[in-house]
């Protein structure tokens, strides 16, 4: 016979703890601490952070760099805020899929930029550098 242990029941003061730290959490987050973690929070690695910042350096003046880095933060806002908000609009099994489905993504981004680099003549996928500008973009004799 097996035997199973019951595991005894948390007392209510510790049941209750999250919903105090939610409700206080509210209450001790101010302006200040969430600029400071703001500012923190830019200090993260990201890759487009670093070409937009690139992008302010090469500007040319403090004030040109500055707008340069509030309009690419101004540009960003609305995709994080849509990404941030329409987790809830598809179910978990749904969300499963697609998180077991950006590795192979990652992958196939990953080729295709290595083929975009190797110039092998490809066209749309790796075009030849060393050809010239396309057809295309030529002018009229």
């Amino acid at each position: 016979m097996v035997s199973r242990k019951i595991l005894p029941q948390p007392s209510p003061e510790l049941q209750n703890r999250p919903a105090d730290a939610r409700r206080s959490a509210g209450r001790c987050f101010h302006f200040r601490s969430l600029a400071v973690l703001g500012l923190l929070n830019g200090l993260l690695r990201c890759g487009l952070i670093y070409v937009a910042l690139a992008g302010a350096v090469s500007r040319g003046s403090i004030g040109a760099g500055l707008g340069y880095m509030v309009l690419f933060g101004l540009g960003t806002l609305p995709m994080m805020l849509a990404a941030s908000l329409s987790g809830k609009l598809f179910p978990p099994e749904l969300r499963r899929k697609l998180n077991g489905a950006i590795p192979l993504g990652v992958c196939l981004l990953a080729t295709l930029l290595i083929l975009r680099g190797m110039a092998l003549g490809i066209t749309y996928v790796s075009p030849d550098l060393n050809a010239g500008p396309p057809s295309c973009c030529v002018p009229a004799p």
